[in-house]
């Protein structure tokens, strides 16, 4: 009786163990995946660097970063340093004989394999994936590169401007009263129009007026350089609001000289002189003058097209003037060329890529500055 029944739960554990209970497979072990033989190279992005293995002068503005994972690579230039963009990202990946190059062993960037066009400009741009390589490759990477400031108020402008510049008087009309020619003040070098601001001198048309001092309009202004600081901000208000042609509710259009009037009755006491203003109207030239006093107080620009901000130049022995300066929302601070450094670590990147200047190498040895350098074994 015993061996009946242990026979009978004997067959009902084998039963039930053969029983198929559950018809979804079971996964595979994906928890060790074997080992990681992805391979990244990192190296300094340097823009304005024909001498930098020499002197360090160049400008370290971003990265250039290869990921290989045996097989596919992708190549990411990315900027580190607020402001700066890519324009034009052009890259040759592949033998180092191969690299495109003229006669004189310079590399010719608009023949690399991926170029690409950025507008507006970018801060990161990735190419690939691309294909592996079976053999040992090197990686030439240049860009366009672009310093932008964006100048959200009247004082990020203000802080851009120089110290002084020399300027020239080229004429009067049809737009302005003064026609000014800036030079030797960076950003400021330029046409403008402008406005005479303060009589006590004269000025004579072409004449090179050397270190002006410069003023932002809404900075703190020194004494008696002009009569009535405190209506700038209504001179302000006229060279945003009004300009020579524009209707007059008076008799015509606004003319420069009506312009230039009403900012002598704003800004100076001597009120009498009318020298040089050409076609003018004092209807025309008062109902300015009421206009800003209405719509003028406290006024402030606001970047963007057609924006203007009010800089003054004051000279030696040349009357006082006040220039348009156009106020975008950015402004473009330098543009020039980048390539990622390859230089194993020598001169001015110990940790840097193992590779070589163009000029330096048994291959090209051009006179046109860059680098290449070499990618994962």
């Amino acid at each position: 009786m015993k061996t009946k029944y242990m026979f009978l739960l004997i067959s009902l554990v084998v039963l039930f163990a053969c029983e198929k209970t559950d018809s979804t497979p079971i996964a595979p072990d994906n928890t060790d995946p074997g080992p990681n033989d992805t391979c990244i190279i990192t190296t300094k992005l340097i823009a304005f660097g024909p001498n930098y293995d020499a002197s360090c002068d160049g400008i370290e503005m971003g990265e250039v970063v290869v990921v290989d994972n045996g097989d596919s690579i992708t190549v990411t230039y990315n900027t580190t340093v607020e402001g700066w963009h890519f324009n034009i990202t052009q890259m040759f990946i592949g033998l180092e004989t191969d690299i495109p190059a003229n006669g004189g062993g310079n590399p010719v960037p608009g023949s690399f394999p991926y170029s690409n066009t950025h507008d507006p400009g970018v801060t990161t741009f990735t190419i690939g994936p691309l294909a592996a390589f079976d053999t040992n490759y090197v990686v030439a990477a240049r860009a366009d590169v672009e310093e932008i400031k964006t100048l959200p108020v009247v004082d990020s402008l203000c802080g851009l401007l120089p110290e002084t510049v020399d300027f020239i008087f080229t004429g009067r009309g049809p737009d302005s009263y003064l026609n000014i020619d800036v030079f030797n003040g960076d950003l400021l070098d330029g046409s403008y129009n402008g406005w005479c601001i303060n009589r006590d001198y004269s000025i004579s048309d072409g004449n090179i007026y050397e270190d002006a001092a410069v003023y932002c309009s809404y900075d703190s202004l020194p004494d008696s350089l002009v009569d009535h600081p405190e209506n700038i901000d209504l001179i302000n208000w006229i060279i945003n609001n009004v300009s020579a042609g524009q209707a007059s509710a008076c008799d015509g259009d606004y003319t420069y000289g009506d312009i230039q009037r009403a900012v002598w009755k704003l800004m100076d006491d001597d009120s009498t002189n009318l020298f040089g203003l050409g076609e003018w109207s004092q209807c025309r030239a008062d109902e300015i003058v009421n206009n800003a006093i209405l719509n003028g107080e406290g006024f402030e620009p606001v970047c963007g097209e057609d924006s203007y901000l009010g800089v003054i130049l004051d000279g030696e022995n040349v009357q006082t003037n006040i220039i348009s300066v156009p106020f975008p929302c950015s402004i473009s601070l330098r543009s020039g060329v980048a390539w990622g450094y390859g230089q194993n670590g020598e001169y001015c990147d110990t940790d840097g890529a193992d590779g070589i200047s163009f000029s330096d190498s048994e291959y090209y040895g051009g006179s046109n500055w860059g680098w290449y350098f070499y990618g994962c074994e």
